[in-house]
């Protein structure tokens, strides 16, 4: 790993720091409220559930990259958990014969490849029921080129399907960021049965809020078409950048 490349991981265990405070703040206020709607609250249980999963997640794989600084894209997803409406899973995590390679595996990353069905709604969008598509409140290992974040090659990042807009709004608003942003964000799906392997170059966010997420590692955000249209699923998606390349 070089030097930049390890500039870049320090700085997210920075922001993984500071996320884990926000957290904290966010559940102890969450906590005081009595006279906020159970609704609004359950949000807030949600948001930061979410955010403490792709923290933790964050915080594994970073570890997993320096411990194999020689290779650190020699690091895989492969998981039995996250599915698409059909029931189908993209690679199996079956018995690896060298599961220190794994995320999510215990003798790798050990961590769990964990669903927020109770946090996520079917999106609205004509595309949302198809049977490949990802299901409500399960995640998708992807590359994304976010701007602000790291260097400007691509990142490797984690995203939640469709959680619903009270969760979305409950974690941009524990970030700071003051609204869903509408955005289109080009991404390139993560093969989970090989090795990291990003592509050369990657577009970046765009379209017409990006500037509220710019710098932003974690963000809750409203997806649109590159022509600034519903994309067939408008729905709301979290996205949380676990390495940065």
């Amino acid at each position: 790993m070089s030097k930049k490349e390890s500039g870049n991981v320090l700085f997210l265990i920075l922001i993984a720091v500071v996320l884990f405070a926000a957290l904290s703040y966010a559940v102890t206020k969450s906590t005081q409220s009595s006279g906020k709607g159970s609704s609004e609250e359950a949000a807030r249980t949600g948001a930061s559930t979410i955010m403490g999963y792709a923290a933790s997640l964050r915080t594994s794989v970073m570890r997993m990259a320096m411990l194999r600084s020689s290779d650190p894209v020699d690091i895989m997803f492969s998981n039995d958990a996250w599915h698409a409406n059909n029931g189908s899973v993209g690679h199996s995590l079956g018995t690896p014969s060298d599961p220190e390679r794994y995320v999510f595996h215990p003798e790798g990353g050990g961590q769990g490849a964990i669903t927020f069905e109770k946090y996520a709604v079917v999106c609205p969008g004509s595309s949302c029921t198809d049977p490949w598509t990802t299901a409500p409140g399960h995640g998708r290992i992807e590359y994304v080129n976010s701007p602000g974040v790291g260097t400007n090659a691509v990142e490797i990042a984690y995203r939640l399907w469709s959680p619903s807009k009270e969760v979305c709004e409950a974690i941009n608003t524990i970030l700071g960021i003051p609204e869903i942003p509408d955005i289109h964000v080009p991404t390139n799906s993560y093969h989970s049965g090989s090795s990291i392997n990003p592509p050369p170059s990657l577009a970046a966010i765009s379209r017409p809020d990006s500037t509220l997420i710019e710098g932003e590692s974690d963000f809750c955000y409203r997806g649109i078409s590159s022509s600034g249209s519903n994309d067939g699923y408008n729905a709301y998606y979290y996205m949380s950048v676990l390495l940065p390349f």
